[in-house]
């Protein structure tokens, strides 16, 4: 469903809790806020909760879906979340399975260095906190990776609720890596950390090459959406935006 082209007809967006559970929704004027599959769009948290109110509060005289990313996460959350768990789970052990941060470049030795650097330090965290060890190449020729990582990765996947799931899946496409959407989950890198980490190639491009505006407008689309998805993840955990110990 979009919202986009909707006129805006509330002046008042609020939080609620729910009377019989616990979970927040929100009101646009005296209208709670439903899914498109007609559910009321519930939440596990106030801050989450307050989140969506926001979104929908900045919206000028036209709605525009695009700036609406955690509704359609949550959305997704609730109106599918039966239907797709086991998919989103297995879809993300197939980025594991062939993880950005295990391909290192075979002609650029100053690309591999800086590959090296960046992807490193997540790679010999996820061996030490996660128990998964992966391998590394270089190359384009995919390399098996252990499956009791993917084991282990599959096992914490399946913990989450849906509402983490549906942010994860998010990080996960759009960093193109597993790894790096735990490290932000897990807070051993913050959500800037890890868009940048995911940006290593193109960005090596770009300071050779120069900027492709198109390109460039896509990539800022696509971090903003990561950063709103992490904001999901932290509102729903009660972690902080930011924190020393991240780099």
């Amino acid at each position: 469903m979009t919202w986009t082209g909707t006129k805006r007809t509330w002046e008042k967006t609020s939080v609620h809790p729910l009377e019989r559970e616990q979970g927040y929704f929100v009101k646009l004027d005296e209208a709670p806020l439903r899914t498109p599959g007609k559910k009321l769009l519930a939440v596990p948290t106030s801050k989450l909760a307050g989140i969506i109110a926001r979104e929908w509060d900045s919206q000028d005289t036209e709605v525009v879906s695009a700036s609406l990313p955690v509704t359609r996460l949550c959305n997704s959350a609730i109106d599918r979340a039966d239907d797709v768990r086991k998919e989103v789970i297995d879809r993300a052990l197939r980025y594991g399975e062939n993880d950005l941060l295990c391909y290192r470049s075979a002609e650029d030795i100053d690309l591999r260095q800086r590959q090296s650097q960046v992807w490193d330090p997540i790679l010999t965290w996820a061996e030490r906190d996660l128990a998964a060890m992966f391998n590394v190449t270089s190359g384009v020729v995919s390399v098996e990776q252990p499956a009791s990582s993917l084991e282990s990765i599959r096992n914490l996947l399946e913990s989450y609720d849906a509402f983490k799931l549906a942010a994860m899946q998010e990080l996960v496409t759009l960093s193109g890596s597993v790894l790096l959407a735990l490290a932000v989950v897990r807070c051993f890198r913050s959500p800037e950390s890890a868009w940048l980490a995911s940006r290593v190639d193109e960005d090596w491009q770009a300071e050779r090459w120069g900027l492709d505006p198109e390109a460039a407008e896509h990539a800022a689309r696509a971090r903003n959406a990561f950063i709103e998805a992490a904001a999901m993840i932290f509102a729903l955990d009660g972690s902080p935006r930011s924190s020393a110990s991240r780099i």
